[in-house]
């Protein structure tokens, strides 16, 4: 084995079990406006606070090309491109806040009426997904660790005025490379 396969197993085994992570801090988060239009159009409004964590020691990350997607069932309600990206300290934290606004979305039959029940049930579920390169950089620049990540959020919300996140259910899927 060379030596920079060998530097290169031990940084992976070393940096392997420490790969960032994508959530939403539920006290931010809320849902300020829901509501049916002509019946089946959806109007949302949602003020949704993204967490991202680093929880390795060893480099700070940079998360760069942040696409963040709002879900109702199976239709997708909206897309934000999130710029600046964000850097986040060796084990540390940061947040972004993202305000989504859509209005007249079509949505399915089956979607309608299970908006209308979790409405009556004052529990509505929104599934949120982000897409974004996260980048390490180590040994003065000279090795970049980099992550394709895509995070899923599962959202549980009251419904407005009140509108707070009352649960959450994350996870993040990493795909490494080095460059």
């Amino acid at each position: 084995m060379t030596l920079a396969a060998f530097s290169l197993l031990i940084f992976y085994l070393v940096l392997s079990h420490w790969g960032p992570r994508f959530g939403v801090i539920s006290t931010l988060t809320k849902l300020n406006k829901l509501n049916l239009e002509k019946g089946n159009l959806l109007n949302v409004n949602i003020t949704l606070v993204t967490n991202f964590t680093n929880p390795n020691k060893k480099a700070a990350v940079d998360f760069k090309h942040i696409v963040v997607e709002l879900y109702f069932g199976q239709t997708i309600v909206a897309t934000k491109n999130v710029e600046p990206g964000l850097s986040v300290a060796k084990g540390g934290t940061g947040s972004v806040e993202v305000d989504i606004v859509a209005s007249k979305v079509q949505l399915f039959e089956l979607e309608i009426q299970r908006l209308k029940n979790e409405m009556l049930k004052d529990k509505i579920l929104f599934e949120v997904k982000g897409r974004f390169l996260g980048q390490s950089k180590l040994w003065r620049h000279h090795l970049r660790y980099s992550y394709r990540m895509h995070g899923q959020c599962t959202l549980t919300f009251k419904k407005p005025p009140l509108g707070v996140l009352v649960s959450t259910k994350c996870k993040t899927k990493i795909f490494k490379s080095f460059f």
